[in-house]
C-alpha cells in the first residue's frame, strides 16, 4: 500500500471518529437527591420498603427509592435539584422510583399509590423527562405545574396551571394544557373491569412487594369475598363493589378470627372501625385501627397488637355499604370490657356525592355467634339515671352537617379461659367427708 493511501485512510478514520462518538449514547448519569423543604402534620418516611417508616422533617434528604405518606391535615413538600418540586397532599402516599440527571437532562419517576401530588419544574436550560404514575393512569409533564388527584373511589383528575402535560390511562391518552392558557383539568372515565384490573397490576408491581402466596388465609378469605362483590384492592385499602355486605357475616364464612368485632355502615362513605381493649385499664392505653389510621398515627393506634388483635384492611364504600373487622385469630384476647367505635371521615369537599349521613350497626361475634352483651343505648347511658340495656347490635347513625363524625358504644367479652380455672379451681377442691361412728365395745 503506497503512503498516499495510507495517509487518506488515516485522515478518513479521525475524521470519522468525532460522528462515531456522537452516535454513542451517553452512560454517565448522576443520582439526584431529594430534600425535605416542608412538613406540615403527620408525615412519615422510609428510604426503601425493607426499611420502617420514620418521621419526615424539613433538612433530611433521602435517594431514589424512598417513599412519603401523609396524614389527615397533613402535607409534606420536597426539592429535586436543580428546578423540581413537588408537593403531597393529605392523606396520600408517593414513591420516588427515578431521580437522575444525564447530561443536560434530567429524568424523574414516582408512582403515587393515592392522594393528590402537586409537581413544579421550573424551566432553566435544561430538558425534562417527568412522570407521575397513579393506579388509574400517568402524567407526563414537560416543563409545567401540574396536579394530579387519584383517591379512590373518587374520579381521578389531572389539572395543568402553566404548561403542557399528557395524561393517559388504560383507554385514551390526552394532551392538556399549554402556555398562556392557564389552569387546565382533565377527568379520567371509569374504564372496564379488565382494563382496571390490568392498570391495578401494573401499579401494585411497584408499591405493594406482598404477593398473593404471602397473604394469610384470613386475609385471602376476606379478599376473595370483596372480589366476589366487585371490590377492588389498592395494597391494603378496598374499594367496595356493586352488592350491598350481607346482613349475616358468619353465615357468608367471612369473619377470621374466634373473637370478630364488626362495623357496616351503608352509603358512599369511608368509616374507619376502632377497638380499645379494656379502655383506661392498660398503661399506655392500646388501639385497634385500621392499617391506615395506623400509618398516620403510628404508636398511638396500631393494626395489629402484641395479643394478636389485628384489622387487615382499610375499606372505602362506593354506595352500596362496606364492613370493616377488628378481630382475634385465637383465645389469646382477655376478657371484659371493650370500646369499639366508628370514625366517618369527612370527603364531601372532594365530591359532591359523598354521604354526609351513614347507618351504621356494631356486633361482636364469638365463636360465629352474636354476643348479647352489646350496649345498644350509650347515649343514654351517659345519664346517671338511664337504664343501660344490653343486645346483640348497637344500631345508629353518624351526620356529618350535625357534626357526629365518631360513634361508640361498648362490649362485655366473656373471659377465654374462664372455663379452664373454673375446672381447675374445682379439681383443686377436696371433699369432706364425715367419716363413719365407731361402733362401741
Amino acid at each position: 500500500m503506497s503512503r498516499l493511501a495510507c495517509l487518506l485512510i488515516c485522515l478518513l478514520l479521525l475524521a470519522s471518529e468525532p460522528a462515531r462518538a456522537q452516535t454513542q449514547p451517553a452512560t454517565d448519569y448522576t443520582n439526584l437527591k431529594i430534600s425535605v423543604t416542608g412538613v406540615e402534620g403527620i408525615v412519615q418516611l422510609r428510604d426503601a420498603p425493607d426499611q420502617p417508616w420514620r418521621k419526615c422533617e424539613v433538612g433530611i434528604t433521602v435517594g431514589a427509592g424512598a417513599e412519603f405518606r401523609t396524614g389527615p391535615r397533613s402535607a409534606v413538600r420536597c426539592q429535586i435539584p436543580p428546578d423540581q418540586t413537588f408537593t403531597i397532599d393529605r392523606l396520600g402516599v408517593m414513591k420516588v422510583l427515578t431521580a437522575i440527571q444525564q447530561g443536560g437532562k434530567v429524568k424523574t419517576d414516582v408512582a403515587m399509590t393515592y392522594g393528590r401530588t402537586r409537581y413544579d419544574i421550573e424551566q432553566a436550560g435544561i430538558e425534562h423527562e417527568s412522570t407521575i404514575r397513579s393506579p388509574s393512569g400517568t402524567l407526563a409533564i414537560r416543563g409545567t405545574r401540574v396536579s394530579l388527584y387519584d383517591q379512590p373511589p373518587f374520579t381521578p383528575r389531572a389539572v395543568s396551571l402553566t404548561g403542557r402535560a399528557v395524561y393517559a390511562n388504560a383507554k385514551r391518552q390526552i394532551a392538556f394544557g399549554g402556555k398562556g392558557q392557564g389552569k387546565t383539568t382533565v377527568s379520567s372515565d371509569h374504564a372496564s373491569a379488565a382494563e382496571t384490573a390490568a392498570a391495578i397490576a401494573q401499579i401494585q408491581t411497584i408499591i405493594d412487594t406482598r404477593s398473593a402466596i404471602e397473604l394469610t388465609q384470613a386475609e385471602s378469605r376476606q379478599l376473595a369475598f370483596e372480589v366476589t362483590r366487585g371490590g377492588i384492592r389498592f395494597d391494603r385499602l378496598i374499594i367496595g363493589g356493586f352488592l350491598p355486605p350481607r346482613s349475616d357475616l358468619a353465615a357468608a364464612g367471612v369473619l377470621p378470627g374466634k373473637l370478630n368485632f364488626v362495623a357496616t355502615w351503608t352509603g358512599f362513605a369511608d368509616l374507619d372501625l376502632f377497638v380499645i381493649p379494656n379502655p383506661s385499664s392498660t398503661s399506655p392505653q392500646q388501639i385497634l385501627g385500621n392499617p391506615s389510621v395506623a400509618g398516620v398515627v403510628p404508636g398511638l393506634v396500631q393494626s395489629r397488637l402484641p395479643d394478636g388483635g389485628r384489622i387487615d384492611f382499610d375499606k372505602i364504600s362506593t354506595g352500596r355499604g362496606e364492613f370493616e373487622v377488628a378481630y382475634w385469630p385465637s383465645a389469646t384476647y382477655k376478657g371484659g370490657t371493650y370500646g369499639v367505635g366508628v370514625i366517618h371521615q369527612d370527603f364531601r369537599k372532594l365530591d359532591p356525592k359523598y354521604d354526609a349521613i351513614s347507618n351504621v350497626k356494631v356486633e361482636v361475634y364469638l365463636d360465629g355467634k352474636k354476643l348479647n352483651t352489646v350496649i345498644t343505648n350509650p347515649d343514654a347511658a351517659r345519664d346517671q339515671n338511664a337504664e343501660i340495656t344490653f343486645g346483640t347490635t348497637y344500631q345508629t347513625q353518624t351526620n356529618l352537617n350535625t357534626g357526629r363524625d365518631v360513634v361508640s358504644t361498648l362490649a362485655i367479652v366473656p373471659d377465654p379461659n374462664a372455663s379452664k380455672r373454673s375446672a381447675k379451681n374445682r379439681a383443686a377442691v377436696t371433699p369432706v367427708t364425715t367419716p363413719p361412728a365407731r361402733r362401741g365395745h
